[in-house]
């Protein structure tokens, strides 16, 4: 990824996941507002060729697959609390009637 920011918390963005979590390069001509080309070019070819970026790659990668494992918990979490939700109002209803829930 190469950080870029150009609104309000950009920059902040830009900060962590450049020097903190290590998952993206700066693209540093935005400061005085004109990103050439020769800039673009350099980073891009950092990502895609030199053994930082390939690292960097491998850190995006672990850290979107976390992402999505963490999705699925969560999904499955939302699947056992609708489940519990749906007991509950089925034992209050003495049994008598489905409910939907929606969260």
């Amino acid at each position: 990824m190469i950080a870029w920011p150009l609104y309000a918390e950009q920059k902040m963005n830009k900060e962590f996941l450049v020097k903190a979590a290590g998952l993206a390069v700066e693209m540093r001509g935005y400061k005085d507002e004109v990103v050439v080309a020769v800039e673009v070019e350099e980073k891009v070819r950092w990502l895609m060729e030199s053994e930082g970026g390939k690292e960097l790659r491998e850190r995006a990668l672990a850290v979107g697959e976390s992402g999505r494992a963490a999705m699925q918990e969560r999904d499955s979490a939302k699947g056992s609390m609708v489940e519990l939700v749906l007991s509950l109002r089925k034992v209050e209803d003495g049994g008598r009637q489905p409910l939907s829930v929606d969260i």
